[in-house]
């Protein structure tokens, strides 16, 4: 929009001059400035400028597209048209980098320039040098005298025989090598101070959690205590059991410690397994094992626990003799397979010498019925067996008098068909 209003405008402005007004009022105006300025100066000739035609402002915009495209030709052109490099002509190659003859040579330079080398493992390897040792002196070896030569040596041989040149050891010290090492950052070291606070503030929660998990405390009510446990961590408690029929001790206590509350709840699981043992009728043995194995969980001394497992067996042992005494009395030869399975586990879980000795009568009494069992199954077998060989035999005698009889049918027609023949 301002771009065309500029060339509207000076489109306007540059029109052809008349013929001596331009002229006059540029010089007008020039000697005007000219008064003004310092009076050394000279008056200068007013230069004359052709009018611009309106014929390359009105001439049409060339667009981008078309002067992207557009083709523009070679300012100069080349004398002598370029020609192709002959193919015949051959580049000679480079010469080689390593020039050694010898092919190992060739190969430990070239591992050589191929080696890595980085500070931290010269910094790491830069220690002080062991104080090197004096070399040994080397031996002097008669040297043999020619025949030729005289006893006395001239001065000429005195002056061509030299001391061998001692070698210097080089000696390395700390100093000429740079071995100090970079300081540690202070923000790295500020994580670690954070990081060992954290740790050590983690590893007091937690000894004091576990201290209070081990607090047990006693609430008396009138026919029951309740018990609580102090949580897993700092402060707070929690309900951990409640005990029926239970008195509470004479003195209640702030705090009580695993020792003194495991054993009031273990008896207490013990006495209402043997409350079920004295139920008339048969005892529930599932739910006698469920209160023992409660109390198992409650020991806190070896005593404890064998009394809990001697309990435990004598259960089981009542419950398997239970089990073997109506497989008993199925009175089968697998019933009593059964019972005697029975028998021996219980055997391996009694320790007293008169229970050992009434599973033995039982074992004993149970082989006995069973051999019996089985010589009545055999002679039963063996009476079956001798009925179906006499039924079989009678069977077969049947089967061959009918087939005599059905022989000597066949053969009657023909004796009669024979005789009229023979008459």
């Amino acid at each position: 929009m301002g771009k065309n209003s500029l060339i509207k405008s000076t489109d306007k402005k540059k029109t052809k001059p008349k013929a001596g007004t331009g002229t006059k009022k540029k010089t007008a105006a020039k000697s005007s400035k000219a008064t003004t300025r310092a009076a050394s100066r000279k008056k200068t000739a007013p230069k004359k400028t052709a009018p611009k035609s309106t014929a390359n402002v009105s001439a049409k915009k060339v667009s981008l597209k078309k002067l992207i495209f557009k083709k523009f030709e070679p300012l100069t052109k080349p004398k002598k048209p370029i020609s192709m490099p002959d193919k015949s002509l051959k580049i000679k190659p480079a010469p080689p980098f390593i020039t050694a003859a010898d092919s190992a040579e060739a190969q430990r330079i070239r591992k050589l320039l191929k080696t890595q080398f980085s500070m931290q493992e010269i910094k790491a390897a830069a220690k002080q040098p062991p104080e090197p040792k004096a070399a040994p002196e080397p031996k002097k070896t008669p040297k043999p005298k020619a025949a030729s030569m005289p006893e006395k040596d001239t001065g000429k041989a005195k002056k061509a025989k030299k001391k061998p040149a001692k070698i210097k050891p080089i000696v390395t010290t700390a100093d000429s090598v740079d071995t100090t090492e970079d300081e540690p950052d202070p923000v790295t070291r500020y994580f670690k101070f954070i990081i060992a606070g954290f740790t050590l503030i983690i590893c007091l929660l937690l000894g004091a959690s576990a201290k209070n998990n081990a607090k047990f405390y006693i609430k008396p009510a009138a026919d029951y205590i309740e018990i609580w446990r102090g949580n897993f961590s700092p402060t707070g408690k929690r309900f951990f059991v409640v005990l029926h029929g239970v008195p509470a001790p004479d003195e209640i206590k702030p705090v009580y410690s695993r020792n003194e509350v495991y054993p009031l709840i273990f008896n207490y699981y013990l006495n209402k397994a043997d409350a079920l043992l004295d139920v008339s009728g048969l005892p529930d043995y599932e739910e006698i094992q469920k209160y023992i194995y409660k109390a198992n969980d409650f020991t806190v001394s070896q005593k404890m626990t064998d009394s809990a497992n001697i309990r435990l067996d004598t259960i089981e042992r009542m419950a398997i003799l239970y089990k073997a005494d109506v497989a008993f009395s199925k009175d089968t030869v697998e019933s009593l397979d059964a019972a005697l399975d029975y028998l021996y586990s219980a055997k391996k879980l009694s320790t007293d010498e008169d229970q050992i000795a009434l599973i033995d009568k039982k074992i004993a009494a149970a082989k006995s019925r069973r051999s019996a069992l089985e010589a009545q199954k055999k002679a039963s077998e063996k009476k079956a067996s001798e009925k179906k060989a006499s039924e079989k035999k009678a069977s077969e005698k049947k089967a061959s008098e009918k087939k005599a009889s059905e022989k000597k049918a066949s053969e009657k027609p023909k004796e009669k068909s024979a005789e009229p023949e023979t008459e």
